[in-house]
């Protein structure tokens, strides 16, 4: 756990900024985190001048390649880069039609512990200093902490 915590924030202290870069002194800064099926596990700094942003804006912002689905709950989020379902041409959780139900899981680091958000990526306003965790797979983001 240390470990990881070590590469989070050399992340947020060294200011790694990805997306849209704001002039100024003001700006905010968010941690993203997105653990991929290959277990690989990529870390964001992104800066916003916004007091907020949407879990979904922190992703597109970071620059990845995403696939999702608009509703009137918001966004799904079906695919990052090469993980997941391509909407509109697959459904977006193409990949929990039974066992394993495999998709992209949303959390929330919260004193040092991770919470699966209760929230749609598109609703979810992140603030500055919060990070944010993304996971391929069932749901979980063991792998992450340990």
């Amino acid at each position: 756990m240390r470990r990881w915590w070590i590469v989070l924030w050399m992340v947020l202290l060294l200011g790694t900024p990805v997306g849209v870069l704001a002039q100024g002194a003001d700006l905010n800064q968010a941690g993203l985190v997105v653990q991929f099926g290959d277990g690989t596990v990529a870390t964001y700094c992104v800066e916003f001048s916004e007091p907020s942003i949407s879990g979904h804006e922190a992703l597109a912002r970071a620059g990845f390649t995403l696939s999702a689905e608009y509703s009137a709950l918001g966004a799904a989020v079906c695919k990052i880069e090469n993980d997941g379902c391509q909407f509109p041409s697959d459904i977006c959780f193409c990949q929990c039609n039974g066992t394993p139900c495999t998709y992209w899981a949303y959390h929330h680091l919260v004193d040092g512990e991770w919470h699966y958000s209760g929230f749609g990526a598109s609703s979810y306003k992140l603030q500055h200093g919060e990070v944010d965790g993304w996971a391929w797979g069932e749901g979980s983001m063991l792998s992450l902490i340990h």
